[in-house]
């Protein structure tokens, strides 16, 4: 079971399950309470907003017990400070065929995942396909 609810959401049916949530940000909890492992996907690592928010929740992530790993479509100058929270982020391409190659190669698959942006829509495409849920953050507005 995986939960993943947005702070003030059935907070009081779930605050005694989730005791320690914080009244901002995303609350992810396993079913035995435990660290999950949980895969970003990031277009670039630029320093803009998109890429920033996804750094952000990679933080969140961490501090929370969870095992992340980032990928990127393309590096930038964003990487610094992923891995000055201990994350190194993987170059991948950006064809389907690349990408269930790589997804396939990995000794523990995640719990989920976070695809951002629309231009990670060929990760989002093949990585469903594994049954593992993903969620998909579409920031672009037109």
């Amino acid at each position: 079971v995986l939960e993943v609810f947005l702070p003030g959401q059935n907070r009081k049916e779930r605050a005694a399950d989730n005791q320690g949530a914080e009244d901002s940000g995303l609350c992810v909890a396993g079913e035995s309470g435990g660290g999950m492992k949980i895969l970003l996907v990031s277009h670039e690592l630029s320093v803009t907003g998109a890429p920033n928010s996804l750094l952000r929740q990679a933080k969140y992530f961490l501090e929370a017990g969870h095992e992340v790993s980032v990928w990127t479509l393309s590096d930038g100058d964003l990487r610094p400070r992923y891995e000055d929270v201990g994350l190194n982020p993987v170059l991948i391409e950006n064809s389907r065929s690349f990408i269930a190659g790589e997804f396939e190669k990995l000794a523990r698959r995640p719990d989920f995942i976070v695809c951002n942006t629309i231009r990670t829509y060929r990760a989002v495409d093949v990585l469903q396909r594994f049954g593992i849920p993903v969620v998909w953050f579409i920031r672009e507005t037109r």
